[in-house]
């Protein structure tokens, strides 16, 4: 019998972190636990942020591209105080998106749990140790 068949992994955190890693884990057939003390992504408003070095792993699972078609790049960060009064104005999404040839983005957080993963191609780089 195989000796995955009997392990599973424990995610502490129903971050974007730890769940994107459990769309990878169901997508290799791994068991796993997501142990989370709040809601899983409420929907708060909350969006999700996709950067250069973030991309980087979105592109080595083969998601990238379809991933940035559903998010709005982002340009320019505006700043605003509590009474309405900008303070800061910056071109540096767009500078970021120069530099790393890759999109900064946002998205709603649902979309990244609902976007479907291709199947992991192999189990070969798991280890027994």
């Amino acid at each position: 019998m195989d000796d995955h068949a009997h392990r599973r992994v424990i995610i502490a955190g129903g971050s974007i972190s730890g769940l994107v890693l459990a769309l990878c884990l169901q997508a290799a057939d791994i068991d796993f636990l997501v142990l989370e003390r709040g809601e899983i992504a409420p929907q708060l408003g909350a969006s999700v942020g996709m950067y250069p070095h973030g991309n980087n792993v979105l592109q080595q699972l083969g998601v990238y591209d379809d991933m940035a078609a559903l998010a709005c790049p982002l340009i320019q960060g505006t700043s605003w105080d509590d009474h309405g009064n900008m303070f800061g104005d910056s071109q540096i999404y767009d500078i970021m998106t120069q530099r790393y040839e890759s999109n900064t983005a946002t998205m709603t957080s649902i979309s990244i749990l609902l976007f479907p993963l291709p199947p992991y191609p192999s189990r070969a780089p798991l280890s027994d140790d």
